[in-house]
């Protein structure tokens, strides 16, 4: 299967231009989650080399490998994904509002630096069409692996009124998903990280984990995706709000707002996005800075995971010896992808996003 990845899929997928070749992919996946045989056989051959049960934030994966948001933005993939091998699958970002995301061309690869660059804005057919598909397949508690859903603001939405636009989402989306990130962290929707200070941090991760206590089939376990591009006293205050109202961790962290040289080629997309940095040393540097914070957490503080490397031996560098999860981004077809480690003391679970970007 390897062997047909790299010379076959991999090729045909970088002759497409990036976008096209995530859609590709993610419509390949599809078809694979709706066809019961083909999934079966896959599911029972494509179980990852050396892979064992993690639990995390009370549930139970079957392997410690995942993909992350960002792939599967409306739930059109997720069952192929997880008959691939992914032991759990994160779906979204996903908006109140249907929104076509910023314009075109908003991915850009870089073979040369092993990276992407995007600025794709959270396109999304809106939180009401994800409830939709999600009420026709397995629901929570039936899923052999564990399904994410990643819920942020819309790009209509006035900053004041993201509040409602999140509840809104969440109400639809809490009930059907094993665990919900909350995301404030996107370089590509204008002004969004601003709900990273304190005072909006506080008013909106309260209100959702008071909405969660009602929750249909109970509460989920919540998460906050954090930005790379934040300064010591913001990391701080992260934490201890998360603490604060009771979110189970971290997921730490989006993509980087920092340009390394050799990446103005992305200059050619409209102005009003920021296109985002996916992996490179200004990247990496965002990483350590997390995993020096995480080093002085207490030992029952919430559970986070933190950007790596490419490599086992980068992940390893860069992660203290008291981390609960860490985020990684994996080599396909050449090029990193992003993702996220999620686990315990002594296990590793980690979500990341494969494909030809």
């Amino acid at each position: 299967m390897s062997f047909l990845y790299e010379q076959v899929a991999a090729k045909a997928l970088y002759a497409m231009d990036p976008e096209t070749a995530h859609q590709v992919g993610l419509r390949g996946m599809g078809l694979i989650g709706a066809l019961p045989p083909l999934r079966w056989c896959l599911e029972r051959g494509l179980t990852p080399k050396g892979g064992k049960p993690i639990e995390a934030f009370g549930l139970k994966f079957p392997n410690h490998i995942g993909l992350a948001a960002g792939f599967d933005k409306d739930g059109l993939g997720w069952r192929g994904a997880a008959a691939l091998g992914f032991g759990h699958v994160e779906v979204g970002t996903v908006t109140q509002h249907a929104q076509a995301g910023n314009e075109r061309p908003r991915v850009f690869r870089y073979p040369a630096l092993k990276a992407v660059v995007n600025a794709y804005g959270f396109p999304n057919a809106g939180s009401e069409a994800l409830r939709q598909r999600l009420l026709r397949q397995p629901g929570r508690g039936q899923r052999v692996h564990p399904l994410g859903i990643n819920i942020g603001k819309s790009k209509i939405t006035p900053l004041e009124e993201a509040q409602g636009d999140y509840l809104h989402s969440f109400k639809l989306l809490a009930p059907l998903a094993d665990y919900l990130v909350v995301n404030i962290s996107s370089p590509n929707t204008p002004g969004l990280r601003a709900l990273q200070d304190r005072a909006p941090l506080v008013s909106l991760l309260s209100t959702l984990a008071r909405e969660n206590r009602s929750t249909p089939g109970g509460p989920v376990p919540l998460l906050l995706k954090v930005a790379p591009d934040l300064n010591p006293h913001q990391l701080e205050d992260i934490v201890s709000v998360v603490g604060e109202v009771g979110f189970a961790g971290i997921i730490a962290t989006n993509t980087t707002i920092t340009r390394p040289p050799g990446t103005e080629a992305c200059s050619t997309a409209p102005p009003t996005p920021v296109a985002s940095w996916m992996k490179g040393p200004a990247w990496c540097r965002s990483i350590r800075a997390w995993s020096s914070e995480a080093q002085r957490w207490p030992v029952k503080s919430p559970k986070a995971s933190l950007g790596a490397s490419a490599t086992g031996s980068e992940d390893h560098a860069v992660r203290p010896p008291r981390l609960r999860h860490v985020r990684r981004q994996p080599r396909s077809g050449g090029l990193p992808t992003s993702g996220e480690e999620r686990g315990r003391d002594g296990g590793r679970l980690v979500a990341c996003r494969r494909g030809n970007l």
